[in-house]
């Protein structure tokens, strides 16, 4: 009775015990391929896109945290980014520029 009531009272103070928020900023280059396809020999069709610098945020709540266990549920996000895609065939634009459209959200948890 003892170890369940001491096994009952930890279960019950770890959550106490962790409460803490984590916040992250990312900050990087997304670069996307430029695929090709050989339309005929000496010929190319190629997609040229461009990169562009994004952000993305992140928060961590720690749910447990004892010693080297850590147990956090996480969000994150990232708003949409543009990118402007520009055809060409054999070097010469061909097409009108369009955009390329990307967001992001992710929910989750970490376990250490």
């Amino acid at each position: 009775m003892k170890k369940a009531t001491l096994a009952f009272s930890l279960l019950l103070g770890v959550p106490l015990a962790a409460q803490s928020w984590e916040a992250g900023v990312f900050l990087g280059q997304q670069q996307y391929p430029s695929p090709h396809t050989d339309v005929t020999p000496g010929v190319t069709g190629q997609l040229n896109l461009d990169s562009k610098t994004i952000y993305a945020v992140r928060l961590g709540y720690s749910v447990v945290d004892i010693g080297p266990a850590l147990f956090q549920i996480t969000a994150g996000y990232q708003p949409e980014s543009k990118t402007t895609i520009k055809p060409t065939l054999g070097g010469v634009p061909s097409g009108a520029p369009s955009d390329f459209k990307q967001s992001h959200w992710s929910p989750g948890s970490v376990r250490f």
